[in-house]
């Protein structure tokens, strides 16, 4: 196992366990005890965990707002089908901007029948993992690093997407209300996703079943700024009569 992939079911552990021990994690990844030591040490530096004496404990405060590592290891499986799908609507020569979600970063692993793509995004993880695809470019907004989310974010990072035109713009959020709309839970990052949907003529709302009748802290943007949504399973009916109402497209397994 990689150190990433450890360090990445370590946190899964954490999250459903509250805490962790030393010496069990040496013994199920068959490495040192001091190399988990170094694991949790940098999960603590990301504010995902608090070390105690031979072991860990998860930092509950992340739920509200929880790190790149831990939102990468959350409702994978349902990530992967909405990426795949996403994908499926680009076509050759788009430009494409990316938010900074683990969701959307699952859209750049499923491009390789694609020519001529370009990706501008605001988040590390992406250009990483398009680093190695040649026949795609990708533009990085710089800006100031936010270490929680791997994204740039900030005035420069704003006017940098603010300078482009896309055909599309594939973007996450952490809720969805019928009435109080779609909502993300930092400001900052609120502002890029606001910038890109200014910036693109579609706009993809790519979001697991897990974000329906969920809120956040920020009003991202109304409903009339999105053309197709994309989740893992069929919406209730509720929201399938209100997408409609909305002239929203909606796309899942099996339609």
């Amino acid at each position: 196992m990689l150190p990433l992939e450890r360090k990445q079911d370590i946190v899964r552990l954490i999250k459903e366990n509250k805490s962790v021990v030393v010496l069990e994690l040496s013994k199920l990844y068959d490495v040192t005890e001091e190399t988990i030591r170094r694991d949790l040490e940098k999960l603590e530096k990301e504010g995902i965990v608090k070390k105690t004496y031979g072991g860990a404990v998860l930092v509950e405060s992340e739920i509200s707002d929880p790190s790149f590592q831990m939102r990468s290891t959350e409702n994978i499986k349902q990530k992967e089908v909405i990426g795949k799908l996403v994908a499926e609507l680009l076509e050759d020569g788009d430009v494409v901007m990316v938010d900074s979600s683990t969701t959307s970063l699952q859209t750049t692993k499923y491009i390789d029948s694609y020519n001529n793509l370009t990706f501008i995004t605001n988040a590390l993880n992406v250009v990483l993992q398009l680093s190695d695809k040649e026949s795609h470019k990708v533009l990085a907004s710089g800006g100031i690093l936010r270490e929680k989310s791997l994204s740039f974010i900030g005035p420069w990072a704003e006017k940098m997407i603010g300078n482009y035109c896309a055909d599309k713009a594939i973007i996450s959020c952490k809720g969805l209300d019928l009435i109080k709309g779609i909502m993300e839970s930092n400001d900052m990052e609120a502002e890029i996703k606001k910038q890109m949907i200014q910036s693109s003529t579609q706009i993809i709302l790519a979001i697991d079943d897990t974000k329906f009748g969920k809120q956040s802290m920020c009003r991202l943007f109304d409903y009339k700024d999105v053309n197709i949504v994309v989740t893992n399973k069929k919406p209730e009916r509720k929201w399938l009569d209100f997408f409609e109402e909305m002239d929203i497209e909606v796309k899942f397994p099996g339609n």
